[in-house]
């Protein structure tokens, strides 16, 4: 690199037979200069990043909406989440709510899947669909279409059958594929040693499970869990607290809300001793390793922040500097 450097204006060109350095002539359009540095460059300074105070409110039937007015952007983020997340028991259909979300996507009362699509592409919009959580992020000049947009999403969904059965069996394939995979396969075994029914992250998806789900399973999921008196919205950008209070109340105010069913999980506990087990796949080249405490609280416990931290450095450099040891 430093024999490139100090050749301004050619570039070399390395035989493989006689391994001799030949400049070839550039033209100045072509000349790269290339910066040789003999120590790591100083940081810059880390960004101040500041959260202010949502304006929050809360509609008659329940829906939570949280504003974080920002107008340093141009942008404006619409997040809307589920508070069942994660606690639902599927049963014997597993994958009720990924399909269901897959469905919202797929058509409307006054817009097919193509259009949804096309419009989001339109405004040059990012967008997320999860089983529990629906984001839209585009350029403040299109608020009030992609608002409307993400509204009729949630609120007016059509489930056409076609993109149905076309949503089923891509998740059908997409399990089988993952069967094969072993760290597809570890991730079972961990759920299975760890929780083993007692909790939704205990259960298993398998194409029997997809294949049991019909089109009634999501709309009864939907009806069931998307309701006001479950979610939260929250609101991000280049928007003002009457800018949206008028457009929550002009399409969130009727959303009707609706009880909510109650699951008993209960609490996965941790062995009462160390416990080592391995997984034999005599073809994998590599060793996976699955560090697991079980613990048990939730996001008002003081305990989440300090776990997230322990959980980033046992999942990044503890177990790179590991395998670096084993040499795996």
């Amino acid at each position: 690199i430093r024999k490139v450097g100090e050749i301004i204006g050619v570039v070399g060109a390395i035989r493989i037979d006689s391994l001799k350095f030949e400049p070839v002539p550039l033209t100045v359009n072509e000349i790269e200069v290339v910066h040789i540095f003999d120590s790591l460059p100083r940081p810059t300074q880390a960004p101040l990043i500041h959260i202010g105070t949502p304006v929050k409110t809360v509609l008659k039937n329940g829906l939570t909406v949280l504003l974080y007015e920002d107008h340093s952007m141009p942008i404006v983020s619409f997040y809307m989440g589920l508070n069942t997340a994660g606690r639902v028991f599927e049963k014997e259909k597993k994958d009720i709510g990924e399909l269901t979300s897959r469905m919202l996507l797929s058509g409307v009362e006054n817009r097919t899947k193509d259009q949804i699509v096309d419009s989001l592409a339109g405004m040059g919009s990012m967008y997320r669909m999860t089983e529990s959580s629906f984001y839209v992020s585009s350029l403040s000049k299109y608020t009030t279409t992609s608002f409307q947009l993400f509204a009729d999403v949630i609120l007016r969904p059509s489930f056409p059958l076609q993109e149905f059965y076309a949503a089923k069996n891509a998740a059908i394939e997409s399990c089988r594929t993952s069967e094969k995979n072993e760290r597809s396969v570890l991730d079972r075994v961990y759920k299975a040693l760890t929780f083993a029914g007692k909790s939704p992250e205990g259960e298993m998806m398998s194409p029997s499970t997809i294949e049991a789900i019909t089109p009634d399973d999501c709309v009864n999921y939907y009806n069931t869990y998307w309701r006001p008196n479950n979610a939260v919205l929250l609101v991000m950008g280049d928007i003002t607290p009457s800018q949206l209070s008028t457009m929550v109340n002009r399409r969130f105010r009727t959303w009707g809300r609706a009880e909510i069913p109650a699951h008993s999980i209960s609490i996965a506990e941790d062995v009462p001793m160390t416990e080592i087990n391995f997984l034999n796949v005599p073809e994998r080249r590599r060793a996976d390793v699955i560090i697991s405490n079980v613990a048990d609280f939730d996001y008002n416990s003081p305990d989440v922040y300090p776990a997230i931290f322990i959980n980033h450095i046992f999942g990044g450099d503890l177990l790179e500097n590991i395998r670096a040891k084993l040499k795996i």
